[in-house]
């Protein structure tokens, strides 16, 4: 007598496949949190950035202000660079900006 293949999944094959699931969906919640962090990094990075180009949404003020510096490299440039920290959100970017100044003596 001859068996007959029953189609379907074993009790070994169904937990297999449970355990594969409930570790990819352990993997998602981090990953997820990571991406959220990132994004809330950059839109206050952004914000920042706007400020200091004096658009919306915040103005820039002298408390935002963490360093400033000028620097003259010979023979016309003034470079400036600016570091700005949010007080809300406690990110910190920097800025450098360059200017050629056409009427300094040489």
């Amino acid at each position: 007598m001859k068996r007959r293949r029953q189609a379907g999944f074993s009790l070994v094959e169904l937990l297999i496949g449970l355990m594969l699931t409930a570790l990819i969906l352990q993997a998602i919640p981090p990953l997820l949190s990571t991406a959220f962090v990132s994004w809330r990094q950059s839109v206050a990075r952004t914000a920042t950035h706007q400020s200091a180009r004096g658009g919306q949404p915040t103005p820039l003020t002298q408390d935002m202000v963490s360093e400033l510096r000028f620097c003259y490299k010979p023979p016309h440039l003034l470079v400036i660079d600016l570091t700005l920290t949010d007080r809300e959100t406690g990110v910190s970017d920097s800025l450098s900006s360059a200017v050629t100044c056409l009427n300094l003596p040489d």
